[in-house]
């Protein structure tokens, strides 16, 4: 009857209504879960980039020590003969600069 037919057409709408809520219910989860992903992503990177400029600043810092380091013993020697242990330690720092540098440029 005509009835029965109008009333399964409203149950499958209903049915059809349902399914789209439970489709964007799903879709704003995911879209919550990615937003929430992204976040992290995005603080991740943040920490990663102050990382990487205090690993630069700690590099320039001993690059500056060692500059200092060779000066020093420049005016040392010019004054009187130094010992070759300020020497190694100037070549020391400069090496740490220089592995400093390789691990931040790899």
């Amino acid at each position: 009857s005509d009835a029965d037919q109008a009333e399964r057409e409203r149950a499958r709408m209903a049915e059809e209504l349902a399914d789209a809520l439970r489709a964007r219910s799903l879709a704003d989860d995911a879209t919550r879960d990615f937003e929430k992903q992204a976040s992290k992503a995005r603080e991740e990177a943040a920490v990663a980039r102050a990382s990487d400029a205090e690993a630069r600043r700690a590099v320039l810092e001993a690059e500056r020590k060692a500059q200092e380091a060779l000066t020093q013993r420049e005016k040392e020697r010019e004054q009187h003969a130094g010992t070759k242990n300020e020497e190694r330690y100037a070549a020391t720092q400069l090496e740490r600069a220089a592995e400093r540098i390789d691990h931040l440029e790899a």
